[in-house]
């Protein structure tokens, strides 16, 4: 359940605008990405992470959807003094946004964000439907089992009645004898 590249801006209330304002938002970006492509790579790259710097945007992240225009496809960088360090990465190698404590990894040509305190995908919002169909299935299932063990119980309970009264007119019959 990746997230697609045009969906990246649901981590922020893309709904309202498709821009960050600093002044409007009343507070500066923790982390970018950057979806790279040839015609942008220049631009993406260099030009906004000096403006995501002047910001003071902690974290910035470059991400080749198609793995062809950079070294590894997720690339890294944090704020020091003022400047991008680049973080440490590999191929296979997982980078963390530690300022929203997610990681994030190729996966296609897209960019998954996943928690890493459970292993668990953050969810799009084109994986909700799915994981909402899943989960009322699941509470469907759940309710039918209670409803069959609520049976059960009232089954086992009558029986026990049964049984006690049963024992009772046992106990009175051999009183009288």
């Amino acid at each position: 359940m990746a997230i697609p590249i045009e969906d990246l801006g649901q981590v922020r209330r893309m709904e309202e605008h498709q821009t960050f304002d600093a002044w409007l938002e009343n507070c500066r970006p923790v982390i970018a990405v950057e979806v790279i492509s040839a015609s942008t790579l220049v631009g993406d790259f260099v030009t906004k992470s000096s403006r995501y710097a002047r910001l003071g945007v902690g974290e910035f992240y470059v991400f080749d959807p198609q793995g062809e225009l950079l070294e590894t496809p997720v690339q890294g960088f944090r704020l020091q003094d003022r400047e991008f360090i680049a973080l440490d990465s590999t191929e296979d190698k997982i980078l963390c946004a530690g300022s929203v404590q997610l990681h994030m990894r190729r996966e296609g040509i897209f960019l998954q964000l996943v928690d890493p305190t459970t292993g668990e995908k953050v969810l799009s919002s084109l994986d909700l439907p799915a994981k909402v169909d899943e989960m009322e299935e699941k509470v469907r299932a759940t309710e039918q089992y209670a409803a069959a063990e609520t049976q059960r119980a009232e089954a086992a309970e009558a029986e026990n009645l049964r049984l006690r009264e049963l024992l009772a007119t046992y106990r009175s019959k051999g009183a009288e004898e």
